[in-house]
């Protein structure tokens, strides 16, 4: 639903002319945490004010293997979409933004285990051989944005390539949730998953932002 939504608008700038009459494209790398590939579309809304939708991420790490007779597998998901508002207050290209995000920003960590390995959930230990823990952290999906930057101003006389960068916060804390098979060996209840959880939540909830970071280049035309 996030990716209709910026295309939607995309083709209603279009349909309205306003992509024929000025606009200006990009392309670089950053956004959350200042990693993956940047792309998007801005356009002038008044002489101060300017509009953009883009993209940020398509990329991901994975790695898997085996730790005190564990086996793991762990993936890094790193995706944005946006809708922003740039204001130039003075005229320049110096701009400050705000806006929304649309994150896919988690991480995924699954562990199994190999014979006799063990594994420890709110201060009780079991035997993890044949079962799994998996653990998911991610950043709330639709998240407040603001930042600062340079570049995409508009102005009639000044086509072509330009520059842009931006270092903007993301608003909002990551939460942790868990699968398991491990519920009623050695003494684990549901309530010692859930304890566990919140442990993770509560030690992630002191970073209420997700930093974002782009550079790249445009064009304007």
């Amino acid at each position: 639903m996030n990716k209709n939504l910026i295309i939607a608008v995309v083709l209603t700038l279009i349909a309205t002319g306003a992509f024929a009459q000025s606009g200006e494209v990009y392309g670089g790398l950053g956004g959350n945490l200042g990693y993956g590939i940047n792309v998007g579309y801005a356009i002038p809304l008044s002489e101060n004010w300017v509009g953009r939708a883009d993209f940020a991420g398509g990329l991901s790490l994975t790695k898997t293997g085996t730790t005190d007779g564990n086996n793991y597998s762990g993936k890094f998901t790193n995706n944005r979409e946006g809708l922003f508002a740039d204001y130039y207050p003075f005229g320049g290209a110096f701009r400050l933004t705000g806006g929304v995000a649309f994150n896919q920003t988690n991480f995924q960590l699954g562990i199994s285990g190999g014979t006799g390995s063990t594994v420890t959930v709110n201060g009780k230990t079991a035997n993890l051989t044949g079962s799994y823990y998996n653990v998911n952290v991610a950043f709330p999906s639709t998240t407040p944005f603001i930042g600062l930057g340079w570049g995409h101003h508009h102005a009639q006389t000044d086509k072509g390539w330009g520059f842009f960068s931006e270092l903007g916060l993301n608003i909002g804390k990551f939460t942790s949730t868990s699968s398991t098979n491990l519920v009623g060996q050695g003494g684990i209840t549901q309530s010692d998953v859930n304890t566990e959880n919140q442990k993770i939540t509560d030690a992630l909830s002191k970073l209420s932002v997700l930093p974002s970071l782009s550079i790249g280049a445009s064009y304007r035309f």
